[in-house]
């Protein structure tokens, strides 16, 4: 009896061990996503800000709509926007012990990009 009960606790501190380990695992992978894209995205906002800055340009064809324009200037802004509210996200998440699914979160910017020249090339035509 005595010898099941040692099994048993020695099982569930090894799956304890794991579990630690597993953790210790999963925030370090989080820690170097979120450092690594972070850095990425700060050395690229300035050039998301003049992306910006020129998306007025879209009226100088004269297919484009005033709505269509409106529209794609719209979603130029959602790029660094993107970026300024995945980083804090990243750091929320980090600080609120929530490692699972780095590169779901740190990709948000490159999703938000994807979809925004998706849009304008739906809209240029």
């Amino acid at each position: 009896m005595r010898e099941i009960k040692n099994m048993n606790n020695v099982l569930l501190e090894k799956s304890i061990i794991n579990e630690e380990m597993q953790t210790l695992k999963d925030k370090k992978k989080f820690k170097i996503y979120a450092i690594c894209f972070s850095i990425f995205y700060i050395i690229i906002f300035p050039v998301l800000l003049i992306m910006v800055a020129m998306s007025f340009m879209v009226f100088g064809s004269a297919k484009t709509s005033a709505i269509a324009g409106l529209t794609m200037i719209g979603c130029i802004y959602c790029i660094p926007s993107s970026v300024l509210v995945t980083i804090p996200l990243l750091v929320l998440r980090y600080f609120r012990e929530k490692y699972s699914k780095p590169l779901l979160f740190c990709l948000i910017p490159i999703y938000t990009l994807i979809c925004v020249f998706v849009v304008m090339n739906f809209l240029d035509r």
